[in-house]
């Protein structure tokens, strides 16, 4: 079965190969910047990002 991940504004994208990245939750970020940054010192999660298109 397929996995597809939310679009930027509707629909759904694919995704990039999953990996994982250190992370801290950061709620009052603009919505555009997301609620979760790199962070050396955060926990661990597994980052499906979906792919960026450009047409």
């Amino acid at each position: 079965m397929p996995v597809v991940v939310s679009g930027y504004e509707s629909g759904y994208e694919n995704f990039y190969q999953p990996f994982v990245k250190k992370v801290k939750h950061l709620p009052e970020n603009y919505y555009r910047d997301g609620g979760f940054q790199l962070d050396d010192n955060g926990t661990e999660v597994l980052i499906l990002e979906r792919e960026m298109r450009y047409d």
